[in-house]
């Protein structure tokens, strides 16, 4: 439930003991939202404190070979509507790999949805994704990949939805832009929230990296 719909409740509940204050029932519930809503208080506080992870970077200054790899989709992901949105390094996940990790946003006009690229290789293994991620207002991330790639599970705050390897970038676009009205519908009010900033691409990042 969002942060304002427990606040909804909770005055509800509290009009109802007000009418009858002797019942346990609705004193149970009243704790559990005022539960819920400490809770969430709690994980706002800590995303305002996050420390960045992403720097915003020069290219060129990377490999030739991750600077091919993320230049690779960028004419299919032109005609599906998305633009190079910035290049970023996290130094955390690059101090895993044998080298500096490239990683590039592109992003579409609405802001709605971000595809994230980049190429590595960590433990002698060659890791790469190129994954489509939405990000909404009651911060959950729906986020789709191809199969073989960086592996990724669905968590509490992350919804994966992986595609098999040889799937299109026109497929994994529509299937994301599908999960994503498929999640719009379910819950009256829900938006999405745009990706247009570095912070915005950070929170990004902090979903794939943190999962």
């Amino acid at each position: 439930m969002h942060h304002a719909r427990y606040r909804e409740a909770l005055a509800l509940v509290d009009a109802l003991i007000a009418a009858m204050p002797a019942s346990a029932s609705l004193q149970r519930q009243r704790v559990q939202c005022l539960d819920a809503i400490m809770r969430e208080d709690a994980d706002a506080l800590a995303v305002s404190v996050r420390v960045p992870e992403l720097i915003r970077v020069d290219a060129t200054l990377f490999s030739f070979d991750q600077q091919r790899d993320c230049n690779a989709p960028a004419a299919d992901l032109r005609s599906l509507g998305f633009m190079p949105l910035l290049d970023a390094a996290s130094p955390s996940f690059s101090a895993l790999s044998l080298s500096p990790v490239l990683i590039r946003f592109f992003g579409d006009g609405t802001g709605d949805s971000v595809v994230v690229g980049f190429s590595a290789v960590q433990l002698q293994r060659p890791v790469r994704l190129l994954a489509c991620v939405s990000v909404f207002d009651d911060d959950h991330f729906v986020l789709t990949h191809r199969d073989a790639e960086l592996p990724i599970a669905s968590n509490a705050g992350v919804t994966v939805c992986t595609l098999a390897q040889g799937a299109s970038l026109t497929e994994l676009v529509t299937r994301h832009a599908g999960r994503c009205a498929m999640r719009l519908r379910g819950s009256i009010g829900l938006a999405l929230r745009p990706v247009r900033s570095l912070a915005d691409c950070d929170t990004v990042w902090h979903a794939i990296a943190g999962n």
